[in-house]
């Protein structure tokens, strides 16, 4: 997902009170939950929302890239590599929103090019003469086709 800059302005038992810094809204503050589960939402300050990218730098708006949407928090089961499209790139940042399709409806995910577990290179992840079947998906179909020869073969002494 997306960062932002923020400042912690309380700490509570559940989380802690964010301020985001005011390019969204000058009073937009929210709680949030500083479990196990939702470490992954926190960088040190600076770290995600001015780093530039270190890979995949070439890429524009409108280029097609690979991606898996991991923390798509609305819709889990969107995980898994797919085809997706470039939409925005934010100036100052690796930071990019993609565009991907999930049972025929328009999605979108942030994520930054450093980020080799969620996004990758148009048809490096996904195949896109198998319908989009990601790699792991071909070679799991591959395995249990040679094992199914094994065993016919067996089968057959």
């Amino acid at each position: 997902g997306r960062f932002y800059a923020a400042e912690v302005k309380e700490r509570g038992i559940l989380g802690v009170k964010l301020k985001y810094d005011a390019m969204l809204s000058s009073t937009w503050t929210t709680w949030c939950s500083t479990n196990e589960k939702n470490l992954y939402q926190f960088a040190e300050a600076g770290a995600v929302t001015k780093r530039p990218a270190h890979r995949l730098k070439d890429l524009k708006k409108d280029d097609n890239v690979d991606i898996n949407p991991l923390y798509q928090t609305l819709y889990k089961e969107h995980k898994g590599w797919k085809q997706g499209v470039i939409k925005l790139l934010e100036t100052g940042s690796g930071q990019v929103k993609v565009s991907y399709k999930y049972d025929d409806k328009d999605y979108e995910y942030w994520t930054h090019l450093d980020n080799e577990n969620e996004i990758a290179a148009s048809g490096t992840m996904v195949d896109q003469m198998q319908c989009g079947m990601t790699i792991s998906d071909q070679l799991e179909k591959e395995i249990y086709h040679r094992e199914r020869e094994r065993m016919n073969i067996r089968d057959l002494w």
